[in-house]
């Protein structure tokens, strides 16, 4: 059932289950020291569909405040919210989602998102202006299409951000527990505390790594994959991929179907190289005698289509312990 509101002059609470209810495009809602809307704890499955305008102030408030279980909130291009705290929630329920459509715009002068322990998902088309913080919980955002102003506070749990935008960043603090992915459509460069990149598409794009352990994924075109310092994996997938490991002790990924791949950086007796999933590869037996050649003063690993230089080593230098074979 939906429920059509086409005024804003008298405030309503949503204390139902399983309601939509839609505020259309003639819908104006303006109030001060209170919230704009307010969604229940304890009323499940409820769906908000803002096609008109919310403006509220006051400390301490949202335009939107959904401490619902399972909650949906859809703005529309012609939806508009702004507020101290344009969408609020309290809910401190890790199984209870809070998803949010976004292809109007939300704004906050404090926060445009303050979220706590409820798992969002929030898909940004539009514009969303302030600061966002989703609490914890293994939170989604895609701002693909879309634009924020600030950065996107994960909090603790496994929180991913997909973007095609390179200035776009997800923000996690030291003692954030997780392990968090940026998902990218173009040349990416992590943010301290985020331990996952993964390059999307086939376009020739590139990758960068943090001071700590990363582990950073190609696509389908040709990278370039930079792990810096810390402990990392590093995999060009498809394409001719150049990898570099960085300082410590890091571990290149290379499998069937891979293209041709170069590691820049290896180190011997510290980096290590995964062919577990290169099927034409036996054992170090099978590699050193034959696939590996020195070509000047790199060692080239060639099988069928696929191969891979290591720069700057000797193939008398390499080791059974320099490859993951199982």
């Amino acid at each position: 059932m939906a429920i059509f509101i086409r005024s804003g002059n008298t405030e309503f609470d949503i204390e139902e289950s399983g309601e939509t209810y839609i505020l259309g495009t003639s819908f104006t809602r303006i109030v001060t020291n209170a919230n704009g809307i307010f969604i229940g704890d304890g009323f499940t499955d409820n769906t908000l569909i803002v096609r008109g305008e919310i403006l509220q102030s006051g400390n301490g408030f949202a335009a939107i405040w959904a401490d619902g279980t399972d909650t949906t909130i859809r703005i529309a291009a012609t939806g508009s919210i702004k507020g101290f705290i344009g969408i609020a929630s309290a809910n401190t329920e890790p199984s209870s989602d809070l998803d949010i459509f976004n292809d109007g715009t939300i704004e906050g002068s404090n926060f445009a998102i303050q979220t706590q322990d409820s798992t969002e998902t929030v898909i940004n088309h539009g514009e969303i202006l302030g600061r966002i913080d989703l609490g914890s919980g293994k939170d989604l955002f895609d701002n693909r299409g879309g634009k924020v102003d600030h950065r996107i506070g994960g909090g603790t749990g496994d929180d991913t951000l997909i973007v095609d935008r390179a200035a776009t960043k997800l923000f996690e603090n030291g003692g954030s527990a997780g392990y968090d992915t940026v998902r990218s459509t173009v040349t990416y460069t992590l943010s301290a505390n985020v331990e996952r990149l993964v390059l999307l598409g086939s376009r020739d794009i590139d990758g960068n790594g943090t001071a700590d352990g990363d582990d950073l994924f190609g696509n389908g075109g040709d990278n370039v994959l930079r792990g810096k310092a810390g402990v990392d994996d590093v995999s060009g997938k498809k394409g001719n991929d150049i990898l570099f490991g960085g300082f410590d002790s890091d571990t290149f990924h290379f499998s069937t179907g891979d293209g041709r791949d170069v590691i820049a950086d290896f180190t011997d007796g510290s980096d290590r190289i995964d062919v577990s999933h290169w099927n034409a590869i036996a054992g170090f037996n099978d590699l050193i005698n034959n696939h590996a050649h020195q070509q000047g003063n790199d060692v080239l690993i060639e099988a069928g289509s696929d191969s891979l230089l290591i720069k700057n080593i000797a193939k008398t230098d390499l080791d059974a312990m320099d490859f993951i074979f199982i």
